[in-house]
Formats: C-alpha cells, sequence, structure tokens
C-alpha cells in the first residue's frame, strides 16, 4: 500500500514539475518574439542575430534554430548534439537540459546547418492528444485517430499549412511541404532519416517519399532540392511503433508560398506491418528519375539563408584579378570574335554545326546532328541555370569527348535532355570550337565536383599528359561536395563478398579496423586500401587479381557513395558504419561545378577554365 502510494506522489510530482517546465518554456517563446535587439554573452559571431534564438542561448548553448508553422503551435527553439552518443538527448530532456517528458525538438547530430546539408531531420514528440511539440503535424495525416482525422480533413489542413519556417543559426530557409509518410520505426522498409548527405541517394530519396505521400501534392522536386523532414510519433498500430515524417523541399528564388494542387492519395505506399494488420497489399512502386536539371539546385541554392547577413566579400587580391582577366577576356574576344560568330567550314565546305556534322552516341552507329545532341547532353549534365562561360567549357569538353571516341570506333553513353532556349544559343556561340592536345582532339572528361582538387586519370585508369590533378577550391561550396552513406554490417559483408570475393567477418582484424587507406592520389583521393586485412581481390572483368582501390571498391561494391575519397566511421552500439565522402564522381577532368564557381568567383571565362582543368591543351575550331 506504500509503495503505491509513494508511486502515486512520484508520478504526481512528476506530472507539476513537467507543467512547470513546459509553463517556462512557452513563456520563454513569448518572451523571446518581442525581445527585440539584445546583446548575448558569448553568442558567436557567425551565428545570425535572431532574438529568439539569443534569448534561449542565454539558458542553453545547444539551441541551433528556431522552426514555425504559422498560425498553429508549432513555434519552438531547436536544438542540436553534435555526436551519436548524445543524438537522442532532447528526446526527454528540456530546455534547461533537466529531465521533461515532452522532450524540445532537436536536430538530427548529423545535419550540418552551416553547409546546409541536403536534409535536415528535426525530431519532436507526439504526445497522444497534445498538440504540444510536433504533435501538430497529426493533422496532415489522414488515419490520426486522436484528432479524428479524414483525408479530407488533411488535405484542407494542408492547403492552409503549406510552408515551414526553419530559421537556423545561420540563416533561414522556408521550405514547401512536398509529402507526408507513414514508416515503421522500429523496421524500417524506407529510413528518411538516413538520406541527410548522399545525394547518389536522392533520386531514390525522392521516389520513396513520392510513393510513400497520404496525399499526391503536385510539387516540382528533383536531386538538386535541399529538404527538410520533420519526424514524430504516430499512434494508429497499438505498439506506437510507427512515425510520421512531413517532408518539405526549400524554396525556390522568387517562388511563392500558396499551396500547390493536392489530392487525396488512395494508392500510397504504408509500412509493411500495416498491412500484416489491416490486410490488403502494397501498390505498384512507380519509379521515375527525378535528377535535377541544375535548375533547380542553382534556386535552391539562391534561396538558402534568405535572413543571413555572410555575404562573400570580394579582395583586394581579387579586385585586382578581375581586372587582369578582363584585359585578357579582352584580348581573346578580339582574336575569337570571326570564329565565334561565323562558323568555320571544313574542307568540303560545310557548316560544321547544325545537320552537317554528325556524332556517334549511346553504343549506336545511328549518326546524329551533332548540334542537337550537345544541346540535350549540356542540358542533362548541368542545366540552363549555370554561368553562359561555364555552359561554354561543358559544351566544349562534351563535344571534343564525343569526337575523341568516335576517332576510335567508339559511340559512348551520354545522358541528353530536351534543351532550354537559353542552352541552344549558348552552345551555338562555341560548338564549333574543341579542345585539342598536340594538334589532336583531346578525350575531355568531366565530373560533377571533385574533392577540392581534381584526380589524376593515371591514379584510376591510364596516364594522359592533359589528365592531371588540378586546385579546384571552389568545389567546396556544391551541395553534393560532401555525403554520408550508411550501411549495415551485414550489407557490407554481402556486398563485398558479391563484388570482391572478399570474406569481412573471415579475418581476426577488429571491426573497427576494416577499413584502412595506404595512400592517397595526387588529388587526395583514397588510392591503395586494405579491406579486413586484404590487399588484393579478383576482378571479374580483368579475369585476374588487383590491388584494392578506393576507385575500385566504389566501381564495384559501393556505387552509392558520392566519391573514392571517403572516410568510414564505426557504429558499435548500432553495428553501423557511416561512410563519409567528398566530392562527386569520378574526379577526373573538368569539374563541373568548380568551372560554376571559376566563373561566378573569379570571373573566369570558357578558355580561363578549360586550360586550367586540362593544362597543355589549346582551345581551337574542329576543321
Amino acid at each position: 500500500m506504500f509503495a503505491f502510494l509513494g508511486s502515486l506522489a512520484h508520478i504526481c510530482y512528476e506530472n507539476v514539475m513537467n507543467r512547470a517546465k513546459k509553463k517556462r518554456l512557452h513563456l520563454l517563446i513569448q518572451q523571446s518574439q518581442h525581445a527585440g535587439d539584445i546583446t548575448v554573452s558569448g553568442y558567436p559571431n557567425e551565428y545570425i542575430k535572431d532574438s529568439r534564438i539569443m534569448k534561449v542561448f542565454e539558458q542553453n548553448r545547444d539551441v541551433v534554430g528556431w522552426i514555425k508553422l504559422k498560425e498553429t503551435d508549432l513555434n519552438y527553439p531547436v536544438f542540436q548534439k553534435k555526436t551519436d552518443a548524445y543524438n537522442e538527448f532532447y528526446v526527454r530532456h528540456g530546455l534547461d537540459k533537466e529531465y521533461a517528458i515532452d522532450g524540445v525538438p532537436f536536430v538530427d547530430y548529423r545535419a550540418d546547418l552551416q553547409k546546409p546539408s541536403k536534409n535536415i531531420v528535426i525530431y519532436a514528440h507526439n504526445m497522444a492528444k497534445s498538440i504540444d511539440m510536433f504533435g501538430v503535424l497529426r493533422y496532415y495525416n489522414k488515419y490520426d485517430r486522436f484528432c479524428e482525422n479524414s483525408a479530407e480533413k488533411a488535405v484542407d489542413f494542408y492547403k492552409k499549412h503549406p510552408i515551414v519556417d526553419f530559421v537556423s543559426v545561420y540563416g533561414g530557409t522556408r521550405y514547401r511541404i512536398v509529402s507526408v509518410l507513414l514508416m515503421d520505426g522500429e523496421h524500417p522498409d524506407f529510413n528518411y532519416s538516413n538520406f541527410i548527405e548522399s545525394s547518389d541517394d536522392f533520386n531514390e530519396f525522392i521516389n520513396q517519399i513520392k510513393n510513400r505521400s497520404l496525399m499526391n501534392i503536385d510539387a516540382d522536386i528533383n536531386i538538386g532540392d535541399n529538404f527538410l523532414t520533420l519526424s514524430t510519433c504516430s499512434y494508429e498500430l497499438a505498439s506506437g511503433k510507427l512515425r510520421i515524417a512531413v517532408v518539405a523541399r526549400a524554396l525556390r528564388a522568387g517562388e511563392d508560398d500558396a499551396p500547390d494542387p493536392v489530392e487525396n492519395n488512395k494508392d500510397a505506399l504504408l509500412p509493411k506491418c500495416w498491412y500484416g494488420i489491416y490486410g490488403g497489399s502494397p501498390p505498384i512502386f512507380e519509379r521515375k528519375d527525378y535528377s535535377a536539371t541544375m535548375v533547380s539546385a542553382a534556386d535552391a541554392m539562391e534561396s538558402q539563408h534568405w535572413q543571413s547577413k555572410k555575404k562573400r566579400q570580394i579582395s583586394i587580391k581579387r579586385i585586382k584579378q578581375r581586372k587582369k582577366i578582363e584585359r585578357i577576356k579582352k584580348k581573346r574576344k578580339k582574336q575569337l570574335d570571326e570564329s565565334i560568330d561565323k562558323p568555320k567550314s571544313n574542307k568540303k565546305g560545310k557548316e560544321i554545326f547544325g545537320e552537317d556534322e554528325v556524332v556517334m552516341v549511346n553504343g549506336s552507329k545511328q549518326k546524329k546532328a551533332a548540334y542537337e545532341t550537345l544541346c540535350a547532353i549540356v542540358q542533362a549534365e548541368i542545366g540552363s541555370s549555370f554561368p553562359a562561360e561555364a555552359i561554354k567549357a561543358q559544351t566544349l569538353v562534351s563535344h571534343s569527348y564525343l569526337l575523341f571516341k568516335n576517332k576510335k570506333g567508339e559511340s559512348p553513353s551520354v545522358f541528353m535532355k530536351p534543351p532550354s532556349e537559353r542552352v541552344k544559343e549558348i552552345v551555338k556561340q562555341v560548338m564549333h570550337l574543341g579542345v585539342f592536345f598536340n594538334g589532336e582532339i583531346a578525350g575531355t572528361l568531366y565530373h560533377s565536383c571533385s574533392a577540392g582538387r581534381t584526380n589524376s586519370s593515371e591514379d584510376i585508369w591510364h596516364k594522359s599528359p592533359y589528365l592531371v590533378s588540378v586546385e579546384s577550391p571552389h568545389d567546396k561550396l556544391a551541395p553534393n561536395y560532401k555525403q554520408t552513406k550508411v550501411f549495415t554490417r551485414k550489407q557490407l559483408k554481402e556486398r563485398f563478398q558479391n563484388g570482391m570475393g572478399i570474406n569481412l567477418e573471415k579475418n581476426s582484424v577488429p571491426v573497427k579496423k576494416w577499413f584502412r587507406v595506404i595512400n592517397r592520389t595526387k588529388g587526395g583521393y583514397n588510392k591503395h586500401m586494405i579491406i579486413a586485412g586484404h590487399e588484393m581481390c579478383y576482378v571479374p572483368f580483368l579475369k585476374g587479381f588487383k590491388k584494392i582501390t578506393g576507385s575500385l571498391i566504389r566501381q564495384m561494391v559501393l556505387p552509392e557513395i558520392g566519391s573514392s575519397k571517403f572516410e568510414v566511421y564505426y557504429n558499435e552500439d548500432r553495428d553501423l558504419f557511416k561512410f563519409v565522402s567528398f566530392g562527386c564522381g569520378h574526379g577526373v577532368g573538368l569539374s563541373q561545378w568548380g568551372a560554376k564557381f571559376y566563373a561566378e568567383i573569379d570571373g573566369w571565362d570558357f578558355e580561363m577554365i578549360l586550360e586550367h582543368f586540362f593544362p597543355g591543351t589549346e582551345i581551337a575550331p574542329i576543321a
């Protein structure tokens, strides 16, 4: 009896304390809305001067931002612990870092807010009937039983609340909701929280959120977008193990905040456990290509940090460099005016672009008009939003690469998309020019972005006098520069067994030391590696054994990782491996994002870009 009374007293005490903490939090939120200009000791200079965040910072320096859904009770400071061990600290801790059953919203420890990450995941509680923390998100869920929701009510709620505002300590971004989905929190068949940095996987991420969305929201999305995912509990199953995720993408430059056309999705893909309890069968998974046209990527980047006061500062050195560049550009323009404005003719007197010059592509001997093909390739590779000089550089490397391959009797595989008028016009200006080395057309390779320095072809395939390692420091600004991919031990064991014939478990090497980098390429990428004690592996297409390299691992085992410059971290508690890669692609030749930033930041023209990425080559008309 005394034990029962003691337990009851403890429960009552906790309830009183939780109500008091909740009251203090809401009081602080109210005060912060009207804090005005304040000064806070220790507040970092690089943080934005947001009075709400600064007010909270006085009490808890883990605060990293503010999340708000207009005209609802979702209006809270957001916190973050930067290590895996303390990631879920704020699940049951409040503003004062003391125990609080409701906790407070917190950002996944893997998310980088300064960069920012491709997908920022924020977690918070949904406590049954309460609308505190992320309780409001239940109104997007047509199955929620606590608010007696329906498909019609959920659609109406979305129409009134299509935009989420998230201001981090580095700046603010507004996000358009594009999907609302349910997931098994214990055994997820799609783990949205792992899609934070891995750009290679974002096509899969978008396919998943589209197929699983409880509403058909007609929103334009592609892998160039940045995302915000709000995750909380859902109670459709007695076990309470479901999670609801509200996924939103960053608003693009000039985009309004009106809701997208929306309707109930009768064929939403639900968690496997749902069908085991309620019956039915999963719908057909419709897979589409959401590869970025780069228009969205550029717009998303431009819309990031709309409150941020951090702007690029042009140094005196850069001003002098720009003046020098302008002098060089004027001189070159005078020399190339005739060749750029008037298409050259070949020996037969035919124009060398349009329908007269042809190339072979995509494994077919069928010849296609070079101009139309190049326009489609450039559109697919970088889109129409890149600076004109970067588009010109891409045109020349694509053209030269095709001709180099065609000369060897090969018709390379390329991506193509219907080109915009801007791309057509820019391609037309320079497609009569090519990249040459010693009088021969050059095999000009290209990739999305380097890891700060490009790779030498010699370190991956074969030696080339112009495919050498050069600096490309601006690549760190690219949205796909840093990517993260997480694998289970079982997944890696199967991958390495099937791809390289390596048994990761059959050795005496500790799990945390399975991946060792012996040396690196000139570009800083992983070269020779030892995997679980193995230095060699069998390569089927070579019909023999070869030293294990980072490039070979990416090619044969882990194509999902961004590049062969990667670091591996092992989480013993969860038995998971985290691969953090830098750069995107093989890293050889032209960096597309590097070209973009060299044009934007340093004012380089297409010739300077190409001469930098392909040393020793020259630009000349294609005869």
